[in-house]
């Protein structure tokens, strides 16, 4: 071959090569520059990240690192581009103890052991055989358990296996176009985010009005650190597909028996961070170089993190501030965003205020409500329960969209709050009327007694004679409210008789009155069709 023809086979070789290589551009992003987090009540958000890139004129991958590591691939989306995207990928081999080991499996290690007496250290070298319960490895003396030598022992490795990541990363690939600096926004769904609304109710000393207070509480319990980020939050139910149907729902977590779906949850999160932790102490030392290269936190910290972020009575931070969450219509949804960025850690648990209002009238009494027109009571006595009732109007003092909580109620007695009582309300829009069961009464006591006759005066008819005898024991008048209610298997129910004014609430025949120290008492005759 001739050193012209060589030349030519040289050059086309290395314009070949330089094309292959232009052709194969990478940009990576290592950070957003702002994002935004729109958390929806079902372990679930929405992550807007905003990022700034250089794209080249040539076909490119372009990586976006630090992204949450419970992205759902199937939702990213990237916009802002002005180029085709030919495919996406979402790389989430995170770099832990255990996938280092497990990655590890046929490469060659040391095996270093002190004496703890003389302190000399020996280090022989051995191959991964297994990781599972424990880590097995291959010497020039046959196969052994790590820490089945009764002296402290630990691994070193040369290398980390390059599919393994610090952080995870989404990367699309474009088609070639116009170079320059581009501003793109990249969204996706992430699991691992929660937020819940707890109401805190104060009452006035006459028990006629209260000043209720609604504090929202947010969860991000990934790995991921958002700074600076626009928080915001929707309240209602969204319909969620289950995994196996290609939705976006989580996968489940089983609970034990008497155990909640969130406390089933947070326990799986500590049993995998433990793990984790115990992993680490097994099969390295304090002083691992290893260590030194991870960007992220270690085991302990984040096994740490975890046992204080899993649960509301262990919040790792609390927003307390004057400030209002800001509330917008979001179609059959409400939003409501923070007024002011925040850092919302890996994690961590944030709480805000999203509801102030100081005068919301109320009517607080006791009552008892009988279920069917054939329901009897199984004891001779009954306890009434305590309610706590409002309407939701500008005009009572609200008049705003509630989501559902728990509310917790504060009496004043001897200038002191006292707790009273909590209960749960559901989501409530404006205008409906809320009613809370806040606790059962002591001294405020109900008899009843009814008569059947089944015919009466037409034999068609069944009828029903209760009285009801309510004791009041507290020494000051109180209000009783006793609620019947009438079911669809009887038709044409009818009162017959009352000795005390009677009126329709919620499809219930209702009767409220007052009820002095002492003794009161209410008669009434139903009738009704049975049905044929």
């Amino acid at each position: 071959m001739s050193a012209a023809r060589t030349w030519l086979v040289l050059a086309g070789a290395s314009a070949a090569l330089a094309a292959r290589a232009q052709d194969e551009a990478t940009v990576t992003s290592p950070r957003a520059d702002s994002v935004a987090v729109t958390i929806y009540r079902d372990d679930l958000a929405l992550v807007t990240e905003t990022r700034t890139v250089d794209l080249p004129a040539s076909a490119v991958t372009l990586v976006f690192e630090d992204v949450v590591e419970t992205l759902l691939p199937q939702s990213a989306i990237v916009a802002e581009l002005d180029r085709p995207l030919a495919e996406s990928n979402f790389d989430f081999n995170r770099l832990t103890p255990r996938s280092l080991l497990e990655r590890s499996i046929g490469e060659t290690v040391t095996l270093t052991r002190t004496h703890p007496a003389t302190g000399r250290v020996t280090r022989t070298a051995a191959t991964i055989v297994a990781v599972g319960d424990g880590v097995v490895l291959q010497t020039a003396d046959g196969q052994e358990a790590l820490h089945c030598s009764g002296l402290p022992e630990r691994l070193e490795l040369a290398r980390v296996p390059g599919e393994l990541l610090a952080k995870p990363r989404l990367s699309v690939k474009l088609a070639p176009g116009a170079p320059g600096s581009r501003t793109v926004e990249v969204s996706y769904l992430a699991h691992g985010f929660a937020w819940s609304s707890d109401y805190v109710a104060h009452l006035n000393e006459r028990g006629t009005a209260m000043r209720l207070a609604g504090w929202a509480t947010l969860t991000n319990s990934t790995g991921t650190v958002f700074e600076q980020a626009e928080v915001q939050l929707v309240a209602g139910r969204l319909n969620i597909l289950e995994a196996e149907e290609g939705g976006s729902a989580a996968e489940p977590v089983y609970a034990d028996e008497g155990e909640s779906d969130a406390d089933a949850r947070a326990r799986l999160v500590n049993d995998e961070a433990a793990a984790e932790v115990a992993l680490l102490r097994e099969c390295f030392a304090s002083d691992v170089p290893l260590a030194l290269e991870l960007n992220a936190p270690s085991p302990e910290a984040l096994f740490d993190m975890r046992q204080r972020a899993v649960a509301f009575s262990a919040l790792d931070e609390i927003v307390v501030t004057g400030a209002r969450i800001e509330r917008e219509e979001l179609g059959d949804y409400q939003l409501y965003r923070l007024p002011w960025r925040t850092d919302l850690g890996a994690r961590q648990t944030k709480q805000v205020l999203f509801l102030d209002e100081p005068e919301v009238r109320v009517d607080r009494y006791y009552g008892f409500r009988l279920e069917s027109l054939t329901e009897t009571l199984d004891a001779d006595v009954a306890i009434p329960s305590l309610t706590l009732a409002f309407e939701n109007t500008a005009a009572g003092g609200l008049g705003e969209p509630l989501p559902s909580g728990v509310v917790r109620v504060f009496e004043q007695y001897g200038g002191r709050d006292v707790l009273a009582g909590e209960a749960e309300i559901g989501d409530r829009p404006v205008g409906l009327p809320v009613e809370l069961v806040i606790g059962r009464a002591l001294n405020v006591l109900l008899e009843t007694t009814t008569e059947w006759d089944y015919g009466g005066r037409n034999e068609d008819r069944v009828v029903a004679r209760t009285e009801h005898r309510i004791v009041n024991n507290k020494g000051v008048p109180v209000d009783f409210e006793i609620r019947h209610g009438v079911e669809s298997y009887y038709t044409d129910v009818t009162v017959e008789r009352t000795s005390r004014a009677m009126r329709r609430k919620y499809g219930d025949l209702a009767w409220r009155f007052s009820v002095r120290p002492g003794e009161e008492l209410l008669r009434y005759e139903l009738s009704a069709l049975e049905p044929e």
